[in-house]
């Protein structure tokens, strides 16, 4: 049964660690925020779209996003290499329109 969520599982279990490493990035200091941009783009585009504070249904789609690129890792797990260079691509695609909608103060 695990065997067939092997990817699902690996994700769901990254997904605090690159959290955590946001977090660290955003507030110890560093001020710094490219790291979420790149690490969570869903989740920053709708931050900038929306205009309302992190809230839970920002930190649910935060514990989604990772998950989710397994279950459709583990779903087509026949074509492997062209789903996971889909994911790849739009997650790329979505951390470039994050950047670019982000604020000159946040970059």
């Amino acid at each position: 049964m695990l065997q067939k969520y092997k990817w699902t599982i690996r994700f769901t279990l990254l997904t605090p660690i690159l959290l955590v490493l946001a977090f660290y990035f955003m507030n110890d200091g560093h001020d710094d925020f490219q790291p979420t941009f790149f690490l969570f783009p869903f989740v920053t585009i709708l931050f900038f779209v929306w205009h309302h504070p992190i809230n839970f249904i920002f930190l649910l789609l935060v514990f989604l996003q990772y998950p989710s690129y397994g279950l459709i890792l583990d779903k087509y797990k026949n074509r492997f290499p062209y789903i996971g260079f889909i994911i790849l691509l739009l997650h790329l695609l979505l951390v470039l329109v994050s950047y670019s909608l982000s604020p000159e103060i946040v970059k």
